[in-house]
């Protein structure tokens, strides 16, 4: 095939970002993207380059947002970070969904 670059169509067609819960997805599956693009996934390296671009904005997320979903995409769980920072998990799960949203928007 001679190919070098691959591409994930299964991760090219799900990748809608005007749905913040596919977003959300996509965050929290940030590591492993991470690790397909090394490995030459042409799809992953575009979700993750998208994603690291809105994160990295100040203009997408508030601070909070940032802190949350960073500690997130980590693989901290929300209980976790909601004791960390002495927040309710619920105040920490609607502050990643808003991100997500947040994100979703920017990236149409």
């Amino acid at each position: 095939r001679g190919d070098k670059i691959s591409c994930n169509w299964e991760l090219l067609n799900d990748a809608n970002y005007c749905i913040h819960l596919t977003v959300k997805r996509l965050l929290r599956k940030t590591p492993k993207l991470e690790h397909d693009m090394e490995r030459g996934d042409s799809v992953a390296q575009s979700v993750i380059l998208d994603l690291r671009h809105a994160v990295g904005s100040d203009k997408v997320l508030t601070f909070k947002q940032r802190r949350y979903i960073k500690m997130w995409i980590d693989g901290h769980k929300i209980i976790d970070i909601a004791i960390k920072y002495r927040v309710s998990p619920q105040t920490v799960s609607q502050t990643i969904i808003r991100a997500s949203k947040n994100i979703s928007n920017f990236l149409l």
